[in-house]
């Protein structure tokens, strides 16, 4: 049952690298959006930034834009 619990952590969790690959952007890009505030939701563990797949997704669905008929 641990095991298990620790890949769906691993998973779940990643780095700001991995998280500027996901979202198609640069690490600087993202380093200045989460400087100005204006980027996704992040946690620090051990002091280095890691973000949540399902958070990115989130952020990524609230920023959809719907054109107009």
């Amino acid at each position: 049952m641990y095991i298990k619990n620790m890949e769906e952590v691993m998973s779940r969790y990643i780095n700001e690298h991995e998280a500027a690959e996901y979202m198609s952007m640069s690490v600087h890009k993202l380093r200045k959006d989460r400087r100005e505030g204006t980027g996704c939701a992040y946690s620090k563990a051990s002091g280095k930034i890691i973000y949540d797949r399902e958070e990115i997704d989130k952020f990524i669905d609230q920023s959809k834009i719907t054109p107009k008929s």
